[in-house]
């Protein structure tokens, strides 16, 4: 099964008006995450409100957390990176919206340590940056970033593809071709060109065009992609849950392999790399 994984950064309106009735067209799914701080105490231009959350979740779409400020995690405290995630809990729970089980770093800004205030946390997944392929200073206009292997990569780092200036329709297509087998595609979407949201991570360099957006949707459709939330990656993955099978995959891979890459794999587990 080919599967791709949706997922939409900050709570920007055209998210509301233009993406999320699109998607329901193509029967897809997808994960918007929700920064507080856009919403709550901005009131910048573009944004949605704390009551358009409702009608994601009612038609299914998965709300993710990003912070209440869009911060650089790894520059802070513990503290204050789980004062951030627990703002947007509670903002959620007050409004009658299941707790998060997704999140996703600001500035795709994490290290080891906010990776394990994810894991202690409870979250499922948190969405990393494209780092698995492309270094991060060289990928903030759009750039691929590897496939998700489940059996493989961090589940609190799960790599992703950014769209933007350098990362288009023709990129998308073809940084499919390159997710393997037994992986999936993750892909990062901020604006739309022209829809009129001010500030965050939220300049043109982050932005694609509604038309090369609605073109990637229909390639999916057309080559009968399965296009999910992030929750649900375990569900559809071509490796299925249970540590006997993990133990199982890593013992087999080592003996092809080598124990090189089995010291990359533990590595990755930890957030080290």
């Amino acid at each position: 099964m080919k599967v791709v994984i949706l997922t939409f950064d900050d709570g920007i309106l055209s998210h509301l008006n233009f993406a999320r009735p699109l998607l329901r067209e193509y029967g897809f799914n997808a994960t918007f995450f929700i920064s507080g701080h856009f919403i709550e105490e901005t009131k910048r231009k573009g944004f949605i409100e704390w009551d358009d959350l409702h009608k994601f979740h009612n038609e299914g779409f998965e709300l993710g957390n990003h912070f209440n400020e869009h911060m650089f995690a790894s520059e802070e405290s513990d503290v204050r990176v789980i004062e951030h995630i627990t703002w947007v809990e509670h903002k959620m729970a007050k409004l009658g919206l299941p707790k998060p089980v997704s999140l996703s770093y600001p500035g795709f800004n994490r290290n080891s340590r906010t990776m394990d205030i994810a894991r202690r946390m409870k979250y499922k997944y948190a969405r990393g940056g494209c780092e698995k392929a492309t270094p991060y200073l060289e990928y903030q206009e759009g750039a691929f970033g590897g496939g998700y292997d489940h059996a493989w990569d961090n589940q609190f780092n799960v790599p992703s593809s950014l769209f933007g200036k350098k990362f288009g329709y023709s990129e998308f297509v073809e940084s499919l071709s390159k997710i393997k087998e037994s992986e999936m595609g993750v892909y990062c979407i901020h604006g739309f060109t022209g829809d009129g949201h001010i500030g965050g991570a939220l300049d043109e360099f982050s932005d694609i065009s509604k038309e090369d957006f609605e073109r990637c949707l229909d390639h999916l459709y057309v080559n009968d992609y399965k296009v999910i939330a992030l929750r649900d990656a375990m569900d559809h993955c071509n490796f299925h849950i249970g540590m006997e099978q993990v133990d199982a995959y890593r013992k087999g891979f080592v003996e092809k392999h080598g124990q090189k890459y089995n010291d990359q794999f533990t590595r990755r587990m930890r957030g080290e790399e």
